[in-house]
């Protein structure tokens, strides 16, 4: 009997022992959630201090008007693109740029009676001090058109510009860039030379270390269209957080990748793409190429309802009305609105057909200035005189209060501006 009790006490004994165990190593699993859970937050506080930094440092640093850039080096990045490294002229510092903004160029360019305003976007590292990069495709006009004339800026940067030339540069802007703060998965969508923007919201990811799941979407007409295509598939094997899909109609085997695609980017087939990943609805889109593709792109996300605040685009040329929902476009064609230039002493009767108010006004005579035409650069800038305007594009700059930008606006109500 002495000797049963003995073991039952052991048992107990034992058991006792287990028990406490078993909550010691409970309260150390919850503990450690608990810190990896802190540790978590701790590094967004982090990451948004460092964007808000970066923010600051931007608005701090940035110039006001133009500001003179040596073209440090130029690289040639295949058959119609290069790359030009500039350097600011009076060797001081640069300030730091947000990942998918642009530069605004005045080009003096031979023939042409007045300087030339061009936005191109910037394509390296947002946290790169040494130089800023654009990297611009030469727009010929297509073989067998003798009336089109040939891209004017791009073809100046790329016949014309030599290394140690000297440009007019503005400072960085726009609103079509990656918060880096955000830890969520994101989607780059480019079309062809839209590419830039993203080159720079993907090395910015890679200077950070950040663990951000990313998609690259890059379409392209053929091979000869590709650019950065080994750099790309460098940081895929360094970033095992990227996947970088390309489309086109004819797909070199030869292209550094497993994940060629027949054909044109879809939604359909990007969200198929993502979703073993992550949920298609959870990701942030940054969109950026030619108008079809745009069209295409933002029209299907708004059908799959994504919500508008994770979808971003920013066009690469003019600005069209086709941009907007089939909804907005609908309720544009039925909108009439007198349209009164103040200067010209000129009066035009607007309608969806007549596209932007600086189309219209070029269609009627009347000269505006102009630069990007895609409410980048500010160089439209217009006073209103009476009345509104609505947007169909967000403006990448800032507009003064009582302006507009003629090139992405169009009448709110009947309107006078002063041009």
């Amino acid at each position: 009997m002495l000797l049963y009790l003995s073991s039952l006490v052991l048992i107990l004994v034992a058991a006792n022992i287990s028990l406490s165990l078993f909550s010691k190593a409970k309260q150390a699993r919850q503990v450690h959630a608990r810190i990896s859970i802190e540790n978590e937050r701790l590094e967004q506080e982090v990451d948004k201090l460092i964007q808000q930094s970066s923010i600051r440092e931007q608005q701090l640093n940035a110039w006001s008007g133009w500001r003179k850039f040596r073209v440090a080096k130029i690289c040639v990045e295949n058959e119609t693109i290069k790359s030009f490294y500039l350097k600011p002229h009076d060797g001081k510092p640069l300030p730091r740029f947000l990942a998918g903004q642009h530069l605004t160029f005045r080009l003096k360019i031979p023939g042409q009676n007045k300087p030339v305003v061009r936005c191109y976007s910037l394509s390296d590292d947002a946290n790169e001090t040494a130089h800023y990069r654009i990297s611009i495709r030469r727009q010929a006009a297509p073989v067998g058109t003798n009336d089109l004339p040939d891209g004017l800026s791009s073809c100046f940067f790329h016949d014309e510009i030599i290394e140690n030339d000297v440009l007019d540069v503005k400072a960085p802007a726009g609103k079509f860039y990656l918060d880096t703060s955000e830890r969520g998965p994101v989607a780059l969508v480019a079309g062809g030379i839209g590419l830039t923007p993203s080159l720079s919201m993907i090395n910015t990811l890679y200077s950070q270390s950040s663990k951000r799941q990313v998609f690259m979407f890059y379409a392209v007409r053929d091979i000869n269209d590709l650019i950065m295509a080994k750099h790309l598939a460098k940081l895929e094997r360094k970033m095992a957080n990227l996947q970088v899909h390309y489309f086109s109609s004819e797909l070199d085997q030869d292209l550094i990748s497993d994940r060629r695609h027949q054909g044109f980017v879809s939604v359909e087939t990007m969200f198929e793409l993502m979703s073993s990943t992550v949920s298609p609805l959870e990701v942030d889109y940054f969109v950026c190429g030619p108008p079809p593709m745009m069209d295409a792109i933002v029209g299907g996300l708004e059908q799959r309802e994504v919500n508008p605040q994770r979808i971003h685009f920013e066009s690469f040329g003019p600005a069209t009305i086709g941009k907007k929902s089939t909804s907005q476009a609908n309720d544009l064609n039925k909108k009439r609105h007198t349209v009164n230039f103040r200067i010209s002493e000129e009066s035009i009767e607007w309608d969806s057909s007549n596209g932007t108010l600086l189309e219209a006004a070029e269609d009627a005579g009347i000269a505006m200035e102009s630069g990007c035409r895609a409410g980048s650069c500010g160089t439209c800038l217009t006073a209103i005189l009476a009345g509104d305007v609505e947007y169909i594009d967000e403006p990448g700059t800032d507009v003064e209060k009582g302006s507009c930008l003629p090139c992405i606006a169009i009448p709110k109500k009947n309107l006078t501006l002063n041009a």
